[in-house]
């Protein structure tokens, strides 16, 4: 019995790095040659993170063969809650992204012409990617989307 604690610690740590995957390559992409000087960054108040209730529908119905789909304002604030708003001449988009470990990281949307970039950066000692979904309001429809995440500690 005086045991149970080490292997019980051994096991999850075992299984932690069991159930890491490499990063989805049709989800993960990084713009070529991408210098984040160059990229504009979309304010954090034209971000909206998609809800867990509707995590499901967004990453595995919409989103599944698309990289963005653009919304009316009625969807947009289901998977985002009431809160949701967008400004005049701005559109609201639902668009693929990636997270290593949620609790402990934040979004990034930068923007360069019509392509759109939504990096997620987070603490943590293993790297994992987990498909997501964000909303964003913007001026124009994207012609590219990009998505990564990184972890670091």
């Amino acid at each position: 019995m005086k045991y149970l604690p080490i292997v019980i610690f051994l096991l999850c740590g075992f299984t932690s790095h069991a159930a890491e995957e490499s990063p989805d390559p049709t989800w993960y992409t990084v713009p070529p040659g991408w210098e984040w000087r160059k990229w504009e960054k979309l304010p954090q108040e034209q971000q909206y993170e998609v809800v867990t209730s509707q995590a499901g529908i967004a990453i595995y119905l919409r989103l599944r063969e698309e990289k963005f789909i653009e919304l009316t304002e009625k969807s947009a604030k289901r998977f985002t809650g009431h809160y949701f708003t967008c400004p005049q001449g701005m559109k609201p988009y639902l668009v693929r992204a990636l997270y290593g470990h949620g609790g402990t990281g934040s979004y990034d949307v930068t923007f360069q012409g019509t392509k759109i970039h939504v990096s997620h950066s987070s603490l943590g000692d293993t790297m994992e990617s987990t498909k997501s979904a964000i909303i964003v309001n913007l001026p124009f429809q994207p012609t590219e989307v990009f998505t990564h995440n990184s972890v670091g500690g």
